[in-house]
């Protein structure tokens, strides 16, 4: 209710429930807190930048060529990559960490179609299609 003087009374609490509503409020966001510091340090201890950056194939091909041999980008339409990497059958746990982190690099998202290929000398060609964001 307003007074003659334009103050307003205090706002009466409705109960406990507005008490154990504000708690679950503020848990939450802790929580969130919580898990979005959790985060950010497993990304810097991966090496993942905290921004994903819009899809440079020359960059791309820069950055993959240090960790792979060969790798081939060829551009395709409606923003797709065919992509090609050759990859050691020693190393393909660091191929597939490259390939989970790729969408945290870069706006992109990966096809689900992987096409591995044996080569000679215990290689593998692996071929899969990147669709920019």
């Amino acid at each position: 209710f307003q007074a003659e003087d334009g103050i307003r009374d205090l706002v009466r609490s409705r109960g406990l429930g507005d008490v154990y509503k504000r708690q679950e409020y503020y848990s939450n966001v802790k929580s969130y807190e919580t898990k979005e510091i959790a985060l950010k340090r497993m990304a810097l201890s991966q090496g993942i930048q905290e921004d994903a950056k819009l899809f440079d194939k020359v960059l791309f091909l820069e950055e993959t060529k240090k960790l792979f041999e060969t790798v081939l980008v060829e551009s395709l339409e409606d923003g797709a990559y065919e992509v090609i990497i050759g990859v050691n059958m020693a190393e393909m746990d660091k191929f597939h960490k490259f390939l989970k982190a790729i969408s945290l690099r870069y706006k992109v998202r990966v096809d689900n179609n992987l096409i591995y290929e044996t080569e000679a000398d215990k290689m593998l060609k692996v071929k899969f299609t990147l669709r920019t964001l």
